[in-house]
């Protein structure tokens, strides 16, 4: 305990908090690289209120990746590589190979963050093969929609949406659309239109 008190001041306490939490998160992904797929489900509506969310979730993708590879080797998981697989990788060397065209300088970063979101599917697919994994991963998706969805009501009803996003030349009767938690109407209005159905 003193150890730790002594720490805070050079650590700020927030941080050590964050750093137990990753060290928790890190070993519950490489023991059981499913949970890794939940976790990505269950904290990407969120990840908007941080900085960076797609580095961030693609740096859970790719340690749930490095832990589904691990169990391959060791046996411990099966993949399985069809048609899908292989469209998929085909579809996803492509994109990779155009980060690499001429253009703008971040091309080839937007790129590997694309593939690296990208690899949630191939695990997503050969992980979650028992009821209970889908069951989970179901809850995971759902159980941050409401609340979402909720904020994303009051937002609109108390007239708090932003009215920016409206082109007021096609759609003059719409005064504002309601954004949530995102920074953008159209990403809310995705994800609610992924998440109603479940």
């Amino acid at each position: 305990g003193i150890v730790l008190g002594l720490l805070t001041y050079i650590i700020s306490p927030i941080y050590m908090v964050i750093a137990v939490a990753a060290i928790i998160i890190v070993s519950l992904v490489m023991t059981y690289p499913e949970g890794g797929v939940v976790i990505s489900i269950a904290i990407a509506p969120v990840l908007g209120i941080i900085p960076a969310p797609s580095i961030t979730l693609a740096a859970i993708v790719m340690l749930t990746a490095l832990a589904y590879v691990i169990k391959v080797v060791r046996g411990k998981r099966v993949f399985k590589f069809g048609i899908t697989e292989f469209a998929f990788f085909g579809f996803t060397l492509a994109m990779l190979l155009g980060g690499f065209a001429p253009g703008e300088a971040d091309t080839f970063e937007n790129a590997l963050i694309s593939v690296a979101l990208m690899l949630i599917f191939p695990m997503t697919v050969n992980l979650m093969k028992y009821k209970r994994w889908i069951k989970t991963c179901i809850a995971a998706f759902i159980i941050p929609a409401l609340p979402v969805s909720f904020i994303g009501i009051v937002q609109y009803s108390l007239g708090h949406a932003p009215s920016g996003w409206i082109d007021t030349a096609v759609f003059g009767g719409i005064t504002s659309r309601a954004v949530s938690i995102f920074n953008n109407p159209n990403i809310l209005g995705l994800y609610l239109a992924v998440a109603f159905p479940m």
